[in-house]
């Protein structure tokens, strides 16, 4: 027998998985291996293990392990699993296969339960419930009788195996409060700098949400249209997913949770539903922020905030990381950037949350970096393994030109022939795309939101030269000369855009010097 990819019969967009099992006396421990088409996250005995990045961190699935520790006595376990489907999933699915102790085989298949997850059609990137999660205490609340036979998918391409590197989940607490106050809890949570003062809500000890705080800190909001509020500093930006630990005397206080990279705005927002009773939660999805926001309401009775953090995620790696700054910084200025170089590795390079499609532009200096800083290429490789270029079209150059790029960069670091050969075929399909965009004058017919005519074509002249390059590194005599040629026309039709009088590209080609802008050098 082998595992099958299975989903809710009904097709939603997240979906809750479970399985009983039977260890024998003195299994101690088990592993796992899953893959999904999104995100996932796994729980044992409703603990949830550490690891499973979300979805669209690569562009093709790949297997993630987990290990897992058991008390040694044998008898019943449960294992559970919340799968999020990303938003262009046709067919989303689940993958699992294991072992628990020497005897249970894991399988995913029609042996497996299903349950419909949390809704995903609101205006949050992240909403739970714990009144509805099967991994709750209370299981009648959270639907149990629900649960149906899981229906076994069909998966076009099965999940990549990678030599991913070793990864930890510290938590990352905040260190500082920047408002705090009560407001409004009507409309979606803004960040409010200057809140009104508790007058119909309580907060005791917010500070101890910060740093090594131990005060208890205890919320109350009596009156339903009022909601504490508190805006939490990490000082930094950091990532990673978010984790409320509380202790509530009544079901149904509601957390909205707000997500800024710099104060005053808001990028992303989430919502926690409560149970009754000490809970822990985890979200799915990472964010990016140094501002996280709270506005807590409907608490009548109190409830005791015992922990706000982040869950970060860091790769361990086998070389220190080292640096070649000038001299005269050496000392605590290295010892400072050293621990940050090694605290952001990952096991891959992940770009931003909720992306539709994976940015190369912004990963090739994170890989850059790592060569640089640790030699380390496997997580390079790990992400042209997962690579998947499929239709090229004008909205997507400015993310794709930088592909070659990236490759080019991984083959001179590492000189792995094999996997760059592997992704000759795709770098083609971006050149040929760009290249059918190209109208009589040598430019792009259609630019790119947020790109200067200049600047989307100096990046396509790059990509044609690392084209060219590795195809005569790999002995495409053809294919080196179509993109060195093809690059010589990139560059003259640029000269449109030189104005002799300011020496510099401006933006935009045929302009006057009256007209000219010359943003890409400010």
């Amino acid at each position: 027998m082998k595992a099958c990819p299975i989903w809710h019969p009904a097709s939603p967009r997240s979906a809750y998985f479970r399985l009983s099992l039977t260890a024998a006396a003195g299994s101690k421990n088990g592993h796992l291996r899953c893959a999904c088409s999104g995100a996932f996250q796994l729980a044992l005995d409703g603990k949830r293990l550490d690891g499973g990045p979300a979805g669209q961190m690569t562009e093709r699935p790949v297997w993630w392990t987990f290990a897992l520790s058991l008390p040694g006595r044998g008898g019943d376990h449960e294992l559970t699993v919340l799968a999020v489907a990303d938003a262009a999933d046709e067919q989303p699915w689940f993958l699992c296969e294991g072992q628990l102790g020497t005897t249970s085989r894991i399988l995913s298949g029609p042996s497996w339960q299903a349950m419909a997850g949390p809704d995903q059609s609101h205006s949050y990137q992240e909403r739970h419930s714990a009144l509805e999660d099967p991994r709750s205490g209370d299981r009648s609340q959270a639907g149990y009788e629900a649960w149906e036979k899981a229906a076994v998918v069909a998966v076009d391409a099965a999940p990549l195996t990678c030599e991913l590197a070793v990864a930890i989940e510290p938590e990352v607490r905040p260190l500082g409060l920047t408002a705090y106050g009560e407001v409004k809890t009507s409309g979606p949570i803004q960040f409010w700098r200057n809140p009104a003062p508790m007058e119909r809500c309580k907060w005791v000890h917010p500070d101890g949400l910060v740093g090594k705080g131990k005060a208890r800190t205890l919320v109350g909001t009596s009156d339903a249209e009022r909601s504490a509020y508190l805006v939490l500093d990490f000082g930094r930006v950091v990532s990673g997913r978010t984790r409320l630990r509380l202790r509530a005397d009544a079901a149904g206080g509601v957390v909205d949770l707000g997500y800024a990279l710099t104060e005053g705005e808001i990028q992303e927002r989430g919502r926690y539903v409560c149970a009754a009773g000490r809970q822990e939660w985890t979200a799915v999805h990472p964010q990016v922020c140094r501002y996280l926001a709270l506005r807590l309401s409907q608490i009548p009775s109190s409830m005791e905030v015992e922990e706000v953090c982040l869950v970060s995620r860091r790769a361990e790696g086998h070389r220190p990381a080292s640096s070649a700054i000038a001299t005269g910084f050496e000392g605590g200025v290295w010892d400072l950037g050293a621990g940050s170089l090694e605290a952001v590795r990952q096991e891959i390079y992940w770009t931003q949350p909720g992306a539709a499609s994976y940015d190369w532009l912004r990963a090739l200096p994170l890989a850059l970096n790592d060569y640089c800083h640790t030699g380390d290429t496997a997580t390079a490789r790990t992400m042209l393994a997962t690579a998947d270029i499929g239709e090229v079209g004008t909205d997507d150059l400015s993310r794709l030109l930088a592909f070659p790029l990236f490759a080019r960069a991984y083959y001179m670091y590492s000189g792995d022939r094999p996997t760059v050969a592997d992704v000759l075929p795709q770098i083609r399909r971006i050149l040929e795309g760009a290249s059918r965009s190209r109208a009589e004058d040598g430019l792009m017919r259609a630019g790119q939101r947020g790109w200067a005519t200049t600047a989307l074509h100096a990046l396509w002249s790059g990509s044609l030269e690392a084209g060219a390059w590795l195809c005569g590194q790999l002995g495409d005599v053809e294919g080196e000369y179509r993109w060195h040629r093809e690059r010589q026309q990139v560059r003259r039709a640029l000269q449109a855009a030189w104005l002799e009088p300011a020496y510099l590209f401006a933006d935009e080609p045929n302009t006057n010097g009256d007209d000219a802008s010359f943003s890409q050098w400010a």
